[in-house]
C-alpha cells in the first residue's frame, strides 16, 4: 500500500531521527487517526512546493522540533509547517512563488501576480 503521506513521513523520520523523544510524533503514532486530517492539510502544502523550499522547510522545522518554550510548546515547529501552507495560498491565488530566501526582509519590486517578493517580504 502506498503512503498516503510521503512528505509528512519524510519529515516524521527526519525529526524522529533526530529527536526520537519528540513529543508530538510520539502523540501522532498513538492516535494516528485524530491527527490524520492535520497530515492531509500540511502534505497537499508540502506536495506543490519546489525542492528548494521543501529542503528549507524541513531544516527550519527540524531546528524549532528542539525548541520547546513554556507554555508554547511546539508554536515554532507549526509556523513553520503553516508557511506551507500559506505557500499553497499564494499559489492558489495566481501568485509566483520566490524559492529563494529573502535576506533581511529587503526586495525590490512591486507586489505584483509576477513579482511576489515584495509581499513574501510583508508577510515575515
Amino acid at each position: 500500500m502506498k503512503n498516503p503521506y510521503p512528505y509528512m513521513y519524510e519529515l516524521y523520520q527526519l525529526i524522529h531521527d533526530n529527536y526520537p523523544n519528540d513529543v508530538y510524533f510520539t502523540e501522532a503514532d498513538r492516535h494516528k487517526e485524530d491527527f490524520e486530517d492535520y497530515w492531509k492539510i500540511y502534505e497537499s502544502a508540502f506536495q506543490i512546493m519546489d525542492k528548494v523550499s521543501w529542503e528549507n522547510l524541513k531544516q527550519e522545522a527540524l531546528e524549532k522540533s528542539c525548541c520547546e518554550q513554556v507554555g508554547r510548546k511546539k508554536s515554532q515547529f507549526f509556523s513553520i509547517l503553516n508557511q506551507a501552507v500559506a505557500y499553497q495560498y499564494l499559489r492558489e491565488c495566481g501568485y509566483i512563488v520566490v524559492p529563494e530566501k529573502v535576506s533581511n526582509n529587503s526586495c525590490s519590486g512591486k507586489a505584483t501576480r509576477e513579482n511576489c517578493c515584495l509581499l513574501i517580504c510583508m508577510l515575515r
